[in-house]
């Protein structure tokens, strides 16, 4: 993979590390079959009833992928990060060409687990 260029899961765990703030935009290139460039821009703040317990204050961050060369936009996303300096993954939702595809951490695990994919629960 040439240097520079992330998988999508990289990515996607890049942006907890961005410096989002209210309508920000960025953009990293990604290789998934393709060139391309996932361009992501901090939508909004909400507040999401949460695995944390309470009403959480989130980022909304929309992404999607744009192919290198055409321009075309493929696979749009949400994230929703808590907007905490963690920036804790806690909703996700993807629009596919078999449909949307909505995730949601349900769990939270502190202990150390016997299977680490264990720790999370994503419903």
């Amino acid at each position: 993979m040439p240097k520079g260029i992330l998988d999508v899961l990289t990515v996607l765990y890049a942006l907890r590390y961005a410096a989002l703030e209210p309508m920000s935009r960025f953009g990293m290139p990604v290789l998934d079959g393709g060139r391309h460039r996932l361009n992501a821009g901090d939508e909004a703040k909400e507040s999401l009833e949460t695995v944390l317990g309470r009403t959480t204050a989130t980022l909304r961050v929309r992404t999607y992928l744009e192919e290198e060369g055409s321009g075309r936009h493929r696979w749009p996303m949400r994230l929703w990060l808590t907007a905490d300096r963690r920036h804790f993954p806690v909703r996700f939702e993807a629009h596919a060409p078999l449909g949307r595809i909505p995730l949601e951490l349900r769990r939270i695990r502190t202990d150390a687990p016997s299977n680490p994919q264990s720790g999370l629960e994503w419903h």
